[in-house]
C-alpha cells in the first residue's frame, strides 16, 4: 500500500494538468470477480 499515496498524487496532478479538473479517487479491495447468476423468475 505504500505505493498507492505517490501514485495518486502523481496521477492527481497529470489529471488536473491535462483537464483542468481535480480527480476524484478512492481504493477498493480486489475481490473474487464476476460470476453468472441465473434468475429463475
Amino acid at each position: 500500500m505504500d505505493a498507492i499515496e505517490p501514485f495518486v498524487k502523481k496521477a492527481s496532478k497529470a489529471y488536473k494538468d491535462e483537464f483542468g479538473i481535480e480527480l476524484a479517487h478512492f481504493q477498493t479491495v480486489p475481490s473474487q470477480g464476476t460470476s453468472l447468476v441465473n434468475d429463475t423468475l
